[in-house]
């Protein structure tokens, strides 16, 4: 008899925590999404910083005493081949790609920059890119890399 008791009284306090579980779930739903939408809110961050920083290269590439050293620099494109990307000297738009996102057209840049340094060598890179003023992304069209200066 005295068993009986402890039992409902067992019963009765653990009905107490019964949406415990629903609650512990719907919370790690929550925090799922939340995660997934931190990680699209740092992505388009990266995005948006990339392109500002791509953008401020452009502005300032034809003035910085030496060139992708420090910082990217950035040209409008000329050509863009397997083997090489070259600028327009002129800094005018002469070369124009679709976005592949949102189809409209656009000019073709190209960024320059060390990408490594070190005593032992370094590493500098020529990139192709179109940046989309509607969907704000960057659609590369080329890279070249080589252990020097091109």
């Amino acid at each position: 008899m005295a068993l009986d008791k402890k039992e409902r009284w067992l019963d009765l306090f653990y009905k107490q925590f019964a949406p415990l579980k629903t609650e512990i779930q719907n919370l790690q739903t929550k925090l799922e999404a939340n995660r997934k939408e931190r990680r699209t809110l740092e992505d388009t961050l990266t995005t948006k910083e990339e392109v500002e920083e791509l953008l401020e290269g452009l502005r300032t590439g034809a003035i910085q005493t030496d060139p992708g050293k420090s910082y990217v620099a950035c040209y409008f494109a000329k050509q863009v081949t397997s083997t090489d990307i070259v600028k327009n000297e002129s800094a005018k738009p002469v070369l124009y790609k679709q976005c592949p996102s949102c189809k409209d057209i656009h000019p073709v840049l190209m960024s320059y920059e060390q990408t490594f340094d070190s005593p032992d060598g370094d590493n500098w890179q020529k990139k192709a890119f179109i940046i989309c003023p509607k969907t704000l992304t960057v659609a590369v069209y080329g890279t070249i890399t080589k252990d020097c200066r091109f």
